[in-house]
């Protein structure tokens, strides 16, 4: 709070100090003139908060100004030194000019809006903001316009020039620029800012695959790093004097100001009646498609696949574009507890266009739309035959860009995978009755690659076995499993067979057009019993291998039920789960060795398992929305009615709003991404968004937590002591400082 005392008038008495410390400081009269008069209107504008002595607030103020304009003046002369012009030479004049003309032609050929964002940008040398306001769309929008227009530079002059080698040296002429007698020349200089910025980008394209950072001229950095690269100083918290602007969110459809053709930037509010989360969206719609050709997918980040699995929902366009999905994607103590964040991803249904951003797993306010950039990709599909055009049923095809995408073929042989990141990638075939084959592959942006691939015919042999239950009377359920031992992610399924013979005890399995080799046999375990041998290697040819059931073992129903431990009250909607230690290896190789837990979903307050064996060790876990989940021994089970039964006590949820980072020279407050959040344990909660923001939703109370960002240390966390929540509030603020 301001100090009420203050008045203006006093600024007088600490003019002259204001102006020597300026003075001191920037060695220049005329510039600390400057400075003691911004320290001035500051404190007209903020004055200091109550019980702070002025003389040391306009200390620091006129210590901050001064900074910014030592940095302004070394940018400057960076600039300026840039710009310089080197000794010129006959030889380079019609090369310079050549690819100067080359540059504008270019430009000028860009579709709108590009063409306008792009010399805005680097003609009139405009910020992304002051582009956003002229135009009247949001920032993210323009920084959009900026990478698509100078992707279609980049494509233009790849095909001017050939090697990109090529092109780039030509350019290099034109980041010197003549000054002539009454000042330098706007073109040129906007022709020279341009260039290097095509050429920054395109090395930042071809370094991004190994991690190096290139900081972009007109992007804003949003790691600590790149902060620090852009500033030029280490951010550092000060007590901040001026009050947050507020942000704009809610947007219209707007006319481009360059333009008679109205703007395809759109942002949504809406109601649904499903039940899920809801979304507004704001994203840039490609020329040729509709809002309605859109669709979204919603992940829980680092769910247990059987409980969170990824929801599609199409995209409305009324009254505004927006999504709605069916349910709210769950958490469990089975993958780690904790709803955090969701990855929201928007995709085209030709698949030629592709965008994700990680959003906090929270109500969101209707005024507040998800932002998601759109980058062209590409879409590769064709046909798997032999050579006597015969073609490959379900053989697994695999695309390798940084990312794995996979497919298989159907029963014609044909096969399709959508929004692949253009460029480089392995395209990899495998079929039962073939070896591996590979093929590398260069795709463009909105490229459609019709591949066909032949394989070449080989001897195969089938595999049959046998499932035999011990008691005669157990039917198993599930399908047998056989991975390729030289290739682990090459897996295939096989249904189970009851055998028709009068009086069989047995159920059979059948793998056809098998390629020779060693496989890896795993018999179902859908049901609660084990099998002997709990998995099988065998060489193909062979003998047909045999797996046990052990079902001759007495049973018990198991009943688990829960109570709100704040209300004493019965839940009545509940999720409970059953791990078995079938070969005795512990719960967290069980949980890693079971391709599915027992799973019931209860909503008459009672869970029900049935045919549990007796003597097999075993946890239990219950779980219900908005509360703690519990673990639990089946060995510590009471036997009632001939059951075993609990009734597990649950609490409220852990959950706290998180904004972490930190202050620059002048007080802004600066949002920290990618600060990982972990239990006093180890275990990786979440991370930081580019906002800054990171939700914890847990279902138990971690204790102590603490944040992890390199270089960074926690310099005041609001709420917490020692890393512990000791007070709730709807938002913690947690600052950061850099490491000395």
């Amino acid at each position: 709070m301001a100090d009420p005392s203050f008045r203006p008038e006093s600024l007088i008495e600490h003019r002259e100090f204001v102006r020597a410390l300026a003075r001191r400081l920037l060695a220049d009269d005329h510039g600390a003139e400057d400075v003691a008069q911004e320290a001035c209107i500051a404190a007209l504008e903020s004055p200091p908060r109550s019980g702070e002595a002025l003389r040391a607030w306009l200390a620091r103020v006129t210590r901050n100004l001064s900074i910014n304009t030592l940095r302004e003046r070394n940018r400057r002369a960076r600039r300026e030194q840039l710009v310089a012009r080197p000794e010129a030479t006959e030889e380079g004049i019609d090369a310079r000019l050549h690819a100067q003309r080359r540059v504008i032609e270019a430009v000028m050929a860009l579709r709108e809006p590009f063409k306008t964002a792009i010399w805005m940008r680097w003609y009139e040398n405009l910020p992304p903001r002051e582009i956003a306001r002229r135009t009247r769309v949001p920032v993210e929008t323009v920084k959009s316009r900026l990478k698509r227009g100078l992707a279609e530079l980049k494509l233009a002059l790849d095909h001017e020039f050939g090697e990109r080698s090529e092109w780039l040296r030509a350019l290099v002429p034109l980041t010197w620029v003549e000054k002539s007698a009454v000042g330098t020349s706007t073109v040129a200089i906007g022709s020279a800012a341009l260039v290097l910025v095509v050429a920054t980008w395109v090395v930042k394209s071809a370094t991004d695959a190994t991690g190096s950072a290139v900081l972009v001229a007109g992007t804003t950095p949003t790691n600590p790093e790149a902060l620090v690269a852009a500033e030029g100083t280490h951010p550092r918290p000060l007590g901040s004097r001026r009050a947050a602007l507020p942000v704009a969110t809610a947007l219209e459809p707007v006319v481009a100001a360059s333009s008679a053709a109205p703007d395809r930037t759109v942002a949504v509010t809406g109601a649904s009646a499903l039940s899920g989360p809801e979304f507004a969206l704001a994203f840039e719609v490609p020329d040729g498609l509709r809002v309605d050709d859109f669709v979204c997918s919603l992940e829980l980040d680092n769910a247990f696949a059987d409980l969170a699995t990824c929801q599609t929902a199409p995209v409305a366009a009324e009254p505004v574009p927006h999504v709605r999905f069916a349910e709210t994607p769950r958490t469990s103590l089975l993958g780690g507890g904790a709803r955090t964040t969701y990855t929201l991803r928007l995709s085209s249904r030709d698949g030629l266009w592709s965008g994700a951003q990680r959003v906090i797993a929270a109500e969101r306010s209707a005024a507040e739309p998800v932002h998601i950039v759109l980058e062209a990709r590409a879409v590769m599909e064709g046909r798997v035959l032999t050579h006597d055009g015969r073609a490959v049923v379900g053989a697994r095809v695999r695309i390798t860009h940084g990312v794995v995408a996979e497919t298989h073929t159907s029963s014609r042989g044909e096969w399709s995978l959508a929004g692949i990141a253009p460029g480089p990638v392995q395209v990899a075939l495998r079929s039962m009755e073939q070896a591996e084959v590979t093929q590398a592959v260069t795709l463009a942006p909105l490229e459609r690659r019709h591949l066909d691939i032949t394989l070449a015919s080989a001897p195969t042999v089938s595999l049959t076995g046998a499932l035999v239950s011990r008691s005669g009377t157990h039917a198993p359920r599930g399908t047998v499993r056989l991975v390729s031992v030289s290739d682990p992610t090459f897996v295939i399924e096989a249904p189970t067979e009851r055998d028709a013979l009068p009086g069989a005890r047995q159920d059979s399995f059948r793998f056809d057009a098998l390629a020779p080799g060693e496989y890896e046999l795993f018999p179902p375990m859908d049901d609660a019993f084990a099998w002997s041998p709990a998995a099988l290697v065998v060489t193909v040819p062979c003998a047909s291998p045999r797996f046990v059931c052990r079902d001759d073992v007495p049973t018990v129903a198991v009943a688990l039920r829960a109570v709100a431990g704040d209300e004493d009250t019965r839940i009545e909607s509940l999720r409970a789960t059953i791990l078995l230690d079938r070969y005795d290896v512990g719960r967290r190789k069980a949980l890693a060795i079971e391709p599915r837990a027992l799973h019931v979903e209860a909503h008459d307050g009672v869970a029900l398992f049935p045919d549990i064996p007796l003597g097999m060790r075993g946890w239990w876990l219950v779980e219900a929305d908005g509360k703690s989940s519990v673990w639990g021994s089946l060995d510590d089970l009471a036997r009632r009615g001939g059951r075993l039964e609990t009734e597990a006590r649950l609490e409220s949820g852990w959950t706290a709003h998180l904004w972490i980072g930190t202050r620059d020279a002048n007080g802004r407050e600066i949002a920290l991404s990618d600060a990982r959040i972990f239990t006093r344990g180890g275990a990786l909660l979440t991370k930081s968004l580019a906002d800054g923001h990171a939700l914890l939703e847990l279902l138990f109370d971690p204790g102590r937590i603490r944040i992890d960002l390199p270089g960074w240390h926690v310099a005041g966390w609001e709420g917490f002591s020692n890393g512990k929540l000791r007070q709730t509030r709807d938002l913690h603020r947690v600052w950061m400082e850099r490491d000395n």
